[in-house]
């Protein structure tokens, strides 16, 4: 299991830009072989020392943003109730951190220890060390206000280097995290991860999309984005499989938004609960197909629709919206969250306009140009030759074989492809 915290601040509705970051987090780590969990205050209650952690809290100076930095120090608690283990923030993902290649075990004998030195982006010990620590933690907090009383901030983070210091927890070294803004600057730029960059990474096992590494080059709004953006590309450049993201690396929730794109929206900026964020983000239906896909007439091979295909065509004017296979082309909601999809018809200038959106216009298409990988078990990129910035995704859906290939691992639902 790997844990996160995530709670709204009081009074506040949920922030659409947080949710989307969470919801990479989960498909990332669920990816990676992982059971997401995601805490909240009501995990922090329950802890017995908890009313006087909230009367210690207040003499802690806590900065501008006062409950934020309050709900940093309480998920240590929060961790502790839960028994211990494994702790990512809710904006580092997993690299080279597969569970099933022995990570879901507890390193220094549950001693809590850091990933990235003193910034709690990756964190791990035993039920017993997370107890220990959240309540140092807070005494560390305590003591800088007596030290210095003009002090304005001192966060879990700044707690975290002073244990650190005095060798009350470990730091992994070399670390076992990073941030991302080398790595985005290249990807802003639409440049592909050179070999260097390649080999930084091969031996980290998450990287940390943290506000100050991602806002260099990405607005906030862009964030959840650039997250899913990287983890598709790094593998696809780097040629880095050690686990399967498959085709969902951008969530059905999270559009492909260039950085500019991004500053065009606006967002509330509270912290969402776990239990709202799973109402608000349930899978949305596609251009090409739904959850609920046509079933074809197993008993014929004559590729005419039944009567139940023909119901589920219909564009969407029952009160069921479930059942529809096509979107709304007029609803601009609809169009951040579904994949163009362009019909071919033989002699009427299809092959120029394939030639427009791959080459003019530079979109990621799914056609019959990836046949030549249609064989794997699962979805991915694959580059038109070195010199060639062209890319389509590894289907052949000029072959009905080839169709059913591709509506079998959810090319539609996977958002991989720019145009089919």
């Amino acid at each position: 299991t790997i844990n996160t915290f995530f709670n709204a601040f009081e009074g506040q509705s949920i922030d659409p830009i947080d949710a989307e970051i969470l919801a990479v987090w989960r498909h990332a780590w669920s990816s990676a072989g992982w059971n997401p969990r995601v805490l909240n205050l009501s995990h922090v209650t329950v802890h017995p020392q908890y009313e006087r952690v909230l009367a210690d809290l207040d003499k802690i100076p806590l900065g501008t943003n006062i409950e934020y930095d309050r709900l940093c120090y309480l998920r240590h608690f929060a961790m502790a109730t839960v028994g211990g283990g494994w702790m990512a923030d809710y904006d580092t993902v997993p690299l080279n951190m597969n569970a099933k290649y022995g990570m879901a075990s507890l390193p220094n004998d549950g001693r809590f220890t850091l990933g990235e030195n003193h910034v709690p982006s990756l964190m791990v010990g035993s039920g017993e060390e997370w107890d220990r620590v959240a309540m140092a933690l807070i005494r560390e907090g305590v003591a800088a206000r007596q030290r210095n009383e003009e002090r304005e901030l001192f966060s879990d983070m700044h707690s975290l280097a002073e244990l650190l210091k005095r060798g009350e927890v470990i730091a992994h070294g070399p670390p076992l995290v990073r941030q991302v803004d080398t790595l985005l600057e290249t990807m802003s730029q639409g440049r592909a991860f050179d070999e260097d960059a390649c080999n930084d990474t091969q031996g980290l096992m998450a990287l940390h999309f943290s506000h100050r590494s991602t806002g260099k080059h990405y607005p906030r709004l862009a964030r959840p984005l650039a997250m899913a953006q990287l983890l598709q590309q790094w593998p696809e450049d780097c040629g880095a499989h050690v686990f399967d993201y498959h085709t969902q690396l951008m969530d059905d929730n999270v559009g492909r938004i260039s950085p500019e794109d991004g500053a065009k929206h606006s967002s509330s900026g509270a912290i969402s609960k776990d239990d709202e964020v799973s109402q608000e983000h349930t899978p949305s239906h596609v251009a090409l197909t739904h959850n609920k896909r046509i079933e074809r007439d197993r008993n014929s091979d004559s590729g005419h629709m039944n009567k139940q295909d023909r119901k589920n065509l219909d564009l969407c004017d029952t009160n069921d919206k479930s059942t529809c296979m096509l979107a709304d082309i007029a609803d601009a909601k609809a169009q951040l969250r579904t994949t163009p999809f362009f019909w071919q018809i033989p002699k009427a200038g299809g092959t120029s306009l394939k030639r427009l959106l791959t080459s003019c216009l530079n979109l990621l298409d799914a056609s019959n140009r990836g046949s030549f990988h249609d064989k794997n078990e699962t979805l991915f990129v694959v580059r038109r030759g070195p010199a060639s910035g062209q890319r389509t995704v590894n289907v052949n859906l000029a072959t009905k074989a080839g169709i059913q290939r591709a509506r079998q691992l959810g090319l539609a639902e996977s958002g991989l492809a720019d145009v089919v």
